[in-house]
C-alpha cells in the first residue's frame, strides 16, 4: 500500500520541480494563499504524523506555520523526499499502529478533539488531503505541466472511464 503513497508525494515533487522560485512564493491575484503555503501545509500533516509515531499521539495542531517551507522551494523538495523515504520505511506493523489523533475543530473557539486511528489511517487521510490541495495548487500556477492525474482522487480516475484513458 505504502507505493501508492510514495506515488502522491512523487506528484507534488514533480511540481514543486516544475516551479520557479517566484511560482513557488507569488501570491496569486485572485488572493488565494501562494503555492509555497500550500505545499507546506500538505507537508505538515505528514510531518505531524512522523512526529506522532514514536509516541503514539498525531496532533495536528503542532504544524509549522510560517515556516520556510513555504518559501523556500528547495527546502521543500527535501521535506517531500524525506517523506517519502520515511513512507517507504514504513513496516506493515507500524502502518497499523494504534495512535490517538488530536485536532482542534471548534469554529470560532477552540474545540480539541481526540479519536483513536492508526498510522495507516492517517497516512490515508494525509494523502487524499494533498491531493485535494493539488487540486488548487494547479489552478493558481498556469503553464506547468503536470502527471495526467495531479489533483485527482484516486477514486474518481478508478471509476472515470474518460480518465482512465490519460
Amino acid at each position: 500500500m505504502n507505493h501508492h503513497y510514495i506515488k502522491i508525494i512523487g506528484q507534488g515533487l514533480s511540481f514543486i520541480n516544475a516551479l520557479t522560485d517566484e511560482q513557488f512564493t507569488t501570491s496569486p491575484s485572485n488572493g488565494a494563499s501562494p503555492v509555497g503555503k500550500h505545499f507546506r501545509h500538505i507537508l505538515d500533516h505528514f510531518t505531524c504524523i512522523i512526529d506522532g509515531i514514536e509516541e503514539g499521539v498525531i496532533n495536528y495542531e503542532n504544524r509549522r506555520r510560517g515556516s520556510n517551507l513555504e518559501s523556500n522551494r528547495l527546502s521543500a523538495i527535501v521535506e517531500f523526499e524525506r517523506v517519502q523515504a520515511w513512507i517507504d520505511s514504513l513496516s506493515p506493523v507500524q502502518s497499523g499502529k494504534a495512535v490517538t489523533v488530536i485536532c482542534d475543530v471548534g469554529v470560532g473557539e477552540t474545540a480539541i478533539a481526540s479519536v483513536p486511528s492508526s498510522i495507516g489511517r492517517e497516512l490515508m487521510f494525509a494523502t487524499s488531503h494533498a491531493t485535494h490541495h493539488y487540486a488548487l495548487i494547479k489552478n493558481l500556477v498556469k503553464g506547468i505541466e503536470t502527471e495526467a492525474h495531479f489533483g485527482i482522487a484516486p477514486s474518481t480516475v478508478n471509476n472515470d472511464v474518460s480518465l482512465q484513458a490519460q
